[in-house]
């Protein structure tokens, strides 16, 4: 099991080097598990207990690009996965500000993947510490053909939302008008998702004595 044997380690060098030589293996599965065990390491013992390992996450995403032309059709399949994980455990390790990870995250917001996308846009919302910038970004990325990008949008609009203050006028009735929209999606679940998004919004203490 990966997650206990990063537990278990607290020489990072060493895990460091296990994950470096296994960006350049075709075992996805246990570079699935493995990042996902760094993701679920993070959540337990706190972000700041994994940063050293950021360099290396970001080094089986640098060989997943280059090496995709190399790969057989159900290789790039499994490696879609492996570049979520990815996405996932810097989302759960990368400080707020993270110049590197933010950039990742707008590359990637334009992947053929639509769970990449997803956790490109999730990956944003946790370091991009420009809310307008990031709004932005997650306006226009609302206009993504995949039902589960835009119900990604809507979920982290609400969030990013919740942290303008009332000198941005303009970008609360950017979001206000998306999630409006988003009332009306074609898909059931992207219509849920928005409700409760007006909902919290609505309810939240910081828009209580405001006028939207």
């Amino acid at each position: 099991q990966p997650f206990i044997i990063f537990s278990a380690m607290t020489d990072q060098t060493r895990i460091n080097s296990f994950l470096r030589d296994l960006a350049v293996s075709s075992q996805w599965e246990l570079k699935h598990s493995s990042l996902c065990a760094i993701a679920q390491f993070a959540d337990v013992h706190g972000r700041h207990k994994a940063a050293g390992l950021i360099p290396a996450i970001l080094n089986i995403l640098r060989h997943d690009f280059t090496e995709i032309e190399n790969k057989r059709e159900h290789d790039v399949y499994l490696s879609v996965f492996v570049k979520r994980a990815a996405l996932d455990a810097l989302k759960m390790i990368g400080e707020r500000g993270n110049i590197r990870l933010t950039q990742i995250g707008q590359e990637l917001i334009f992947d053929p993947s639509w769970m990449i996308r997803c956790s490109a846009i999730d990956l944003l919302a946790a370091v991009d510490d420009n809310v307008e910038r990031l709004i932005n970004q997650l306006l226009f990325a609302y206009q993504d053909e995949d039902p589960e990008v835009r119900k990604c949008c809507v979920r982290n609009l609400q969030v990013a939302f919740s942290s303008l203050n009332k000198h941005h006028t303009p970008l609360h009735a950017g979001v206000l008008n998306v999630l409006f929209t988003a009332l009306t999606d074609p898909e059931y679940y992207v219509r849920s998702e928005a409700k409760n998004s007006m909902k919290r919004i609505v309810d939240s203490s910081k828009l209580a004595n405001e006028e939207i």
